[in-house]
């Protein structure tokens, strides 16, 4: 764990390693599944995960501007799509970019997860106050912060069958830079 880099890049590459039904992990899609879950998203969300696709820095264009999703996990009709801000300040209009993309997309469903060292939402200037909102209701949006993202590596850990795995998630738990200090 010492030479993770857990700040925000090396916090996406984790998380899209664990999200990879095919990652080197070689436990399936159970941490895809176990994160369905901690969102809370309907069993729609949760078919054919074994074909899931992730990308890390995935290219969006909206308005001739290119942006980066940290880690976009692309299923049969659906997006979910993960911003790292585990530190770093919103670009302006960033997160209504996102959506914006997502959106224009021909998707069954998508969502934005706004994973934030703090668990504080998106700045007014990322997206607007009424879009955030319309967001949220439509569960298009989901805001979570790093001290939660614990209850997803612990539901995990049970379902690991690979003790070295279990055993980063462990770390991965009570590192400090993971858990937004």
């Amino acid at each position: 764990m010492d030479f993770l880099d857990t700040k925000e890049r090396g916090l996406s590459r984790i998380l899209a390693w664990l999200l990879n039904p095919q990652g080197s992990h070689e436990q399936g899609a159970v941490f895809l599944d176990e994160f369905m879950r901690w969102l809370d998203l309907d069993d729609e969300w949760r078919r054919d995960l074994d074909s899931a696709k992730v990308i890390l820095e995935a290219p969006t264009i909206v308005a001739k501007r290119v942006g980066y999703l940290d880690v976009l996990v692309r299923l049969k009709g659906r997006m979910l799509a993960i911003e790292n801000k585990p530190a770093a300040v919103d670009q302006p209009e960033q997160v209504r970019r996102y959506l914006a993309d997502l959106s224009s997309r021909r998707l069954d469903a998508y969502c934005l997860v706004y994973l934030s060292g703090s668990g504080r939402a998106p700045s007014d200037k990322s997206v607007g106050k009424d879009e955030f909102g319309a967001a949220v209701a439509s569960g298009t949006l989901r805001v979570q912060g790093y001290a939660a993202i614990a209850d997803w590596m612990n539901a995990c850990m049970p379902r690991c069958a690979a003790p070295s795995v279990s055993a980063m998630l462990a770390r991965l738990i009570h590192e400090p830079s993971c858990q937004g200090v």
